[in-house]
């Protein structure tokens, strides 16, 4: 069974209900505010995390669910950003390890680092741009394609689970901007990645971005 999951910590978001159930799927979303739904199952969760001895933000709290699908749930998985309708699902994701969609900017990660901030005092500007100078120090070429995050197809393999790890690693120290390190990871670990068809915006099966409220 597919897992579809997405997260909404802090009142960010509204729960987008696709407009048709798929099959052989499980629709859940984590949650610290009073939702309802008929598609998704609520899970809910307390707010204000404590990871290492420190609160955790809303944001961070969101990203430790959508890093560690292994440690919910059993099977594929497919995270979608809240703010991201679903109108079916990506077809042929099967055998294919972790499926994401290309960057739709056409820079490299130094220039993403710049336009990620500033995100409120966890993600500045000044963060951001630290955490892509240790980046270059580390020998990441500026011709290294770039992924986007917000829809995930994952497997649940060995692999995969050390990669999320790992991914949370360096996303729990660095700045708010998770995407960061999933590209610095996809080229350190020259970790295989399948692509999705069409953009990160819109395909024959979902739609992004919405208006938050």
């Amino acid at each position: 069974m597919l897992t579809v999951y997405t997260t909404i910590i802090g009142p960010y978001d509204n729960l987008l209900e696709p407009p048709a159930r798929q099959p052989n799927t499980q629709y859940v979303c984590f949650t610290d505010q009073d939702i309802e739904s008929d598609t998704w199952e609520i899970r809910k969760v307390e707010p204000k995390m404590v990871y290492k001895e420190r609160i955790l933000s809303p944001r961070r709290q969101s990203r430790y669910y959508k890093l560690h699908p292994h440690r919910f749930f059993e099977g594929p998985t497919l995270y979608v950003d809240a703010n991201i309708v679903l109108r079916g699902l990506p077809p042929d994701c099967t055998g294919h390890g972790m499926k994401l969609f290309s960057h739709p900017r056409k820079c490299n990660i130094y220039k993403e680092a710049i336009l990620a901030g500033p995100r409120g005092d966890e993600g500045d500007i000044n963060h951001c741009g630290r955490q892509s100078d240790a980046y270059t120090l580390l020998g990441m070429p500026l011709e290294a394609p770039l992924f986007a995050g917000a829809i995930i197809y994952r497997e649940p393999t060995t692999q995969q689970f050390m990669f999320d790890e790992a991914w949370w690693r360096f996303y729990s120290t660095g700045s708010a901007r998770d995407q960061l390190p999933l590209n610095f990871l996809i080229w350190a670990l020259n970790y295989p990645i399948r692509r999705f068809d069409y953009t990160i915006f819109k395909s024959p099966w979902h739609k992004w971005p919405l208006n938050h409220k």
